[in-house]
């Protein structure tokens, strides 16, 4: 009997403990779920992944490469994954500050469980990419 694929996403949070309460929520809905710190970690971790990443949700700021660069970088070499960003700032702010607007690609810190997944599942079923 074939296997159904389970979705695999990357998250990429620089807080630890955000890092871990997020991918536990997306590994007991079911994906498969890789962790990068930074920007320049989620690269490192897609380079050696030798499977699909079909998702990568990361977060807007964080030290070393952010969110919008590590989407940049990941179009050469990962053409296919989709992003969904997440930020505690407001949107009006990330975009007063030069964060362009995210075709309804972000998620609002701090979300509930319920939010989380249903914004993973959307952007997955999705066809807009970043």
């Amino acid at each position: 009997m074939k296997r159904k694929h389970e979705p695999t996403v990357l998250v990429v949070e620089d807080n630890p403990s955000v890092r871990d309460v997020i991918s536990r929520i997306l590994e007991s809905a079911g994906f498969v779920v890789l962790r990068a710190q930074n920007g320049e970690e989620a690269l490192v971790l897609s380079s050696e992944h030798g499977g699909r990443i079909d998702l990568v949700l990361t977060d807007v700021v964080m030290p070393v490469m952010g969110g919008r660069m590590l989407a940049e970088r990941l179009k050469l070499s990962r053409c296919g994954a989709r992003i969904l960003y997440m930020s505690g700032w407001p949107r009006h702010v990330l975009e007063r500050n030069g964060v362009p607007p995210w075709n309804g690609a972000l998620i609002q810190k701090p979300f509930s469980v319920d939010e989380l997944v249903a914004r993973v599942r959307a952007a997955l079923s999705s066809a807009v990419r970043d």
